[in-house]
């Protein structure tokens, strides 16, 4: 539903996940089926658009992931994991989950920024 927070993709899955995109050979992350050739452009882009849907989804989930990484993000300011949340608590939090830092270096910023331009360009 538009009024809930997206769902934000574990720490501990992001590399794998991500690796296993990245690292997949073009034409097996969805399939695009031949009775779909003789489609006009406009019927073929919006088969296009609902074909590949759950892999875009599954993208957005993992570069939220990614952004909660990042102090002050949006991701990681809306998320009620974040200490900056008003609904923050951390005896909710301190077991092992998402870990929101409260700062982060330039270089460390940029490995995450740098994964999440991987997964759009996907390269």
């Amino acid at each position: 539903s538009r009024h809930h927070i997206p769902s934000i993709a574990p720490h501990a899955i992001l590399d794998n996940a991500t690796d296993k995109i990245l690292k997949s050979i073009p034409g097996t992350l969805f399939a695009y089926e031949t009775r779909y050739l003789n489609q006009s452009k406009q019927e073929e882009y919006e088969t296009g658009i609902s074909v590949s849907y759950y892999q875009q989804e599954q993208i957005e989930y993992l570069l939220r992931g990614y952004s909660s990484l990042i102090p002050n993000s949006i991701v990681h300011l809306q998320s009620p994991k974040s200490p900056k949340h008003p609904m923050y608590n951390r005896e909710n939090f301190t077991a092992g989950k998402i870990d929101f830092k409260e700062e982060m270096s330039i270089s460390e910023m940029e490995k995450v920024v740098n994964k999440m331009i991987q997964l759009v360009e996907r390269r």
